[in-house]
């Protein structure tokens, strides 16, 4: 598995900005807790998903120019998901 590209730091601050925009998003709409907390959590994934994509088209092109065979779908899905667990 090719390293990735993006520290744990630059992760959290790409999520961190994204996750912010959306809280002054969200507090612009003047509702209820309850009621934004659904759209926050659709939020967060939309940030931790976008996180993760970003990383990827750059691993995946430090691959291609390194000549390396890119891993498949469930080798990174494994991968990404023992890393989570592990966190």
């Amino acid at each position: 598995m090719p390293a990735t590209l993006m520290s744990e730091a630059e992760l959290v601050d790409l999520i961190g900005g994204q996750i912010n925009r959306s809280v002054s998003k969200l507090q612009d709409k003047q509702e209820p807790l309850p009621d934004l907390l659904a759209e926050f959590g659709f939020e967060i994934a939309k940030a931790v998903a976008s996180a993760i994509h970003t990383n990827n088209e750059k691993t995946l092109a430090v691959s291609a120019q390194r000549g390396e065979a890119p891993v498949s779908t469930k080798q990174y899905y494994d991968h990404l998901s023992e890393c989570v667990d592990g966190y």
